[in-house]
């Protein structure tokens, strides 16, 4: 049998603290690992301002699962940090509500292609143009 990218086992739990409902989202972090989409984001995502806290990678995860669980907003991450069967799948804490909310502004100063075609939309900045989705 061939072993999984994530380091964790099945077992049984005595009691029902440690159990979860959403035991598929870690199939969903192994399938971004197996994309090794972790490598692309260390290298064409630098939002962080220093060293320590959750890296970029972690926090499109956390993103990419909350959107996955049904998350509809980003304060409904708290019901993934109170579900202990599922961090202790993941072997981390999930990141804060306003964590995420931090990283993703940073994303909004992504660069916008100025451009006077008829087709162009107006952007924030007051001007017409294109904003690509690389961030």
């Amino acid at each position: 049998m061939s072993q999984g990218l994530l380091p964790y086992t099945v077992e049984t739990v005595p009691d029902a603290a440690g159990l979860t409902s959403r035991a598929g989202l870690p199939l969903v972090l192994e399938t971004l690992r197996a994309l090794r989409l972790d490598q692309a984001i260390a290298r064409h995502v630098h939002l962080r301002e220093r060293q320590s806290g959750y890296t970029e990678a972690e926090k499109i995860a956390a993103l990419v699962l909350l959107l996955a669980a049904g998350g509809t907003c980003l304060d409904d991450i708290a019901v993934l940090q109170a579900d202990a069967g599922l961090t202790r799948l993941l072997g981390r804490r999930f990141p804060s509500a306003d964590t995420l909310r931090h990283f993703l502004y940073g994303c909004h100063d992504a660069t916008i292609q100025e451009s006077h075609k008829r087709e162009a939309f107006p952007h924030y900045k007051g001007g017409r143009g294109y904003q690509p989705a690389a961030a």
